[in-house]
């Protein structure tokens, strides 16, 4: 009888110390996303909120970032002088693991041949960047 004490006792310890390394884990991930929405081509607004997103990915939350209206001028190969700046950032997200999408219409609009006139690594935003954004555990960010 005192062996099998013995058992579930260390069964019940192991299974204790598998659930404690499972909740370090999950804790330490933060889990979540931040969608940041960038709207405009404006450098100091567009800076700010590519720090911002830079820490977040940082504390180890995944990054979206959605360029449409005149934002997808970050996305331009050859940017505005004033942009070149938050492109970088951006070029510096993406080599962290985030992903960019890029609006196709508003590419257009602003007079460039998506994807051609984009830079590496940008994706068309599809339904994917729509379910991203809709998702429970997605912040959203606009700029």
């Amino acid at each position: 009888m005192a062996r099998h004490t013995v058992r579930w006792t260390g069964l019940l310890a192991l299974a204790l110390l598998a659930s404690l390394v499972w909740l370090q884990a999950q804790d330490s991930k933060r889990g979540g996303v931040l969608f940041l929405n960038l709207t405009t081509d404006d450098a100091w607004r567009n800076e700010m909120a590519l720090n911002y997103a830079s820490q977040a990915r940082d504390l180890g939350y995944d990054v979206v970032v959605f360029v449409n209206v005149r934002g997808v001028m970050l996305a331009r190969k050859q940017p505005p002088t004033d942009l070149v700046r938050a492109q970088e950032q951006l070029k510096a997200l993406m080599a962290k693991g985030a992903k960019v999408y890029v609006c196709t219409p508003c590419s257009r609009r602003a007079g460039m041949n998506p994807p051609a006139d984009w830079i590496d690594g940008v994706v068309e935003g599809s339904r994917e960047t729509i379910e991203t954004q809709m998702a429970p555990n997605t912040k959203v960010m606009s700029y």
